[in-house]
């Protein structure tokens, strides 16, 4: 199956565009620093994101009280027993502000991960199965990584995202 990479690139540009203004609107009191869309190139997933400052705040403030909040508590854990020694210890001295510039990008710490309408995941289920579906066709070694398609996929999701920041 190919997959009409134009036709996909203008029809989630103009979803995305609408999905944005609606988010927009319903969250008129805030100002936001970033807005990204969160891929997986592997299956055609595009999923909504945006933060402000305040939830990026929020977030790093919560990893400074609680440095395990990041679900990663249990994984240090069990490599300190292993070694028989505290190696994690300086994860629990970081500052707010050394959070903030760690998490700033990160877009499963943003507090509007995924925010996408289910008019936006409607919109976007029948090219999502398209590229899954040339995914699955796609020949390729173990060891290539990304594959040709999801590069392309990727450049796509690129170009309307800079469609989008020279505002449509």
């Amino acid at each position: 199956m190919s997959v009409n990479w134009k036709l996909l690139e203008d029809h989630l540009f103009e979803i995305a565009k609408a999905d944005i203004g609606r988010f927009a609107v319903a969250h008129l009191e805030h100002a936001f620093y970033g807005f990204a869309f969160d891929c997986d190139s592997g299956y055609g997933t595009v999923q909504l994101c945006f933060n402000t400052l305040e939830g990026l705040r929020q977030q790093a403030s919560e990893y400074v009280m609680n440095p395990d909040a990041n679900g990663y508590g249990d994984f240090r854990q069990a490599i300190e027993e292993v070694l028989d020694r505290e190696i994690f210890s300086e994860q629990s001295s970081k500052s707010v502000e050394q959070y903030e510039q760690k998490i700033r990008w990160s877009l499963g710490d943003w507090k509007y991960h995924g925010v996408s309408t289910e008019d936006f995941n409607q919109a976007w289920k029948p090219f999502q199965d398209q590229v899954e579906d040339a995914l699955l066709e796609e020949e390729v070694g173990e060891d290539e990584y990304p594959s040709p398609l999801e590069r392309k996929f990727m450049d796509a999701v690129c170009h309307v995202l800079l469609r989008l920041e020279a505002g449509g």
